[in-house]
């Protein structure tokens, strides 16, 4: 049984197979290059992801981080790419 995993990278998405040890399907050199490629960006997004919370502030019952006023879901929303819902 192989596992199945989908990252975006590039903007392209790409589907990963955990290949298993006695596979008959071995990645290319190019595969192993992508697949290390997007493993890094997630570990680093996650990252980024992480430091942003740990320094988020509760105030009325939302959370900001920074002293702009940006809340925790603007943030994290600017990390992954999404379009931001504040005006200007």
């Amino acid at each position: 049984m192989k596992a199945r995993d989908t990252v975006i990278s590039d903007g392209k998405i790409w589907e990963i197979t955990n290949y298993e040890p006695h596979s008959k399907e071995p990645l290319t050199l190019q595969d192993g290059r992508r697949v290390a490629k997007a493993q890094a960006e997630i570990s680093f997004k996650a990252g980024i992801k992480e430091g942003i919370w740990m320094f988020a502030w509760w105030k009325d019952g939302v959370q900001y981080v920074g002293t702009c006023g940006k809340t925790l879901k603007e943030a994290l929303d600017e990390v992954d790419g999404k379009p931001s819902s504040r005006n200007g």
